[in-house]
């Protein structure tokens, strides 16, 4: 978890750095006031999490000092879950408890009279599943959730469901949406880079990709700096109204079959691309209507973004 003063009467609190999280991060530390402070988040069991992250907040200077209580406001973004498509019933209700106790615990550590708002990130992948061209023609808020029974997509569903009711009822919030496209990171990054970033690594070094799905398998591919500046961009410049839920796409303007970025990679490291094809129902294609991407999102191109990877692996 991160707290970051972006000036005496705004805090944002990060839970979560993975891929997506600590690219948000690193968009709000860039400016020159920005002030962060890094806790261990202990995501053994909703319960540590949620202590964990309560004990954090309480040790933290309060928000607006030197300020009146009742101005500022404090935005808190979810970034965290290691839940996939393959991921089991179970481990799915972990994460949903496991991000229900985490937020609970950030907003009500808030001080009375700030506004409040959430963030969270979403899965763009988990609608397009079985809804090719995903989201139709309608507006994003009107499409319907696809009725598949995965566990993955079910949680996603649900974890955006619990995000919208808390802009009702008696202390409601601003909460915001990003159904974010298969995301990936430079090769370097901590933790999960992605598959683009791991078949680039890979190949360069003449080792094996594992690859869950097929050669016509269509995907959608966004970088996660470009994901995590959009994430921070929206949140400096919101106009915070409590009880709305706002909805966004990130994704690239078109989708690449498995076919396709494996010859991306090889013709940007010039050499063959070793991989081990694995059946798996994780094979459907996700595409997404482009005019419904959010305005102000644009996906760096992947061919340039791949052809980079592998200059930074040499460097």
């Amino acid at each position: 978890m991160r707290t970051i003063d972006l000036d005496d009467n705004s805090r944002v609190i990060v839970l979560g750095e993975g891929q997506v999280g600590s690219a948000i991060s690193r968009s709000f530390l860039r400016t020159r006031t920005a002030v962060g402070h890094q806790r261990r988040t202990n995501w053994a069991t909703p319960e540590t999490a949620a202590r964990s992250t309560a004990d954090a907040l309480r040790d933290l200077q309060p928000a607006g000092t030197g300020h009146a209580s009742t101005s500022g406001r404090t935005t808190v973004i979810w970034s965290a879950g290691t839940a996939g498509m393959t991921t089991s019933k179970e481990r799915c209700d972990q994460n949903l408890a496991t991000m229900k106790a985490s937020i609970s615990a950030a907003l009500d550590s808030v001080e009375t009279g700030r506004t409040r708002s959430l963030h969270i990130v979403s899965s763009a992948g988990a609608h397009a599943h079985s809804a090719p061209r995903w989201p139709s023609s309608r507006p994003s808020l009107e499409s319907e959730s696809p009725a598949v029974d995965v566990p993955y997509i079910q949680l996603k569903i649900a974890e955006e469901r619990w995000a919208q009711a808390l802009t009702a009822g008696p202390d409601p919030i601003d909460a915001t949406i990003h159904r974010v496209a298969s995301v990936y990171a430079r090769p370097d990054d901590p933790g999960r880079s992605g598959m683009v970033a791991a078949m680039v690594r890979n190949a360069s070094r003449g080792q094996v990709t594992p690859i869950f799905g097929n050669w016509s398998t269509m995907r959608n591919y966004v970088h996660a700096d470009d994901v995590g500046e959009f994430v921070a961009r929206s949140v400096r410049v919101a106009d915070i109204a409590p009880g709305r839920c706002t909805e966004t796409l990130l994704a690239d303007r078109r989708s690449y079959a498995i076919g396709e970025l494996v010859k991306l990679v090889s013709r940007a490291i010039r050499r063959p691309v070793p991989l081990q094809m694995i059946a798996a129902e994780n094979a459907q294609n996700h595409t997404f209507n482009p005019s419904k991407i959010a305005d102000g999102f644009a996906a760096r191109s992947l061919p340039t973004a791949i052809r980079q990877m592998f200059v930074d692996l040499q460097t």
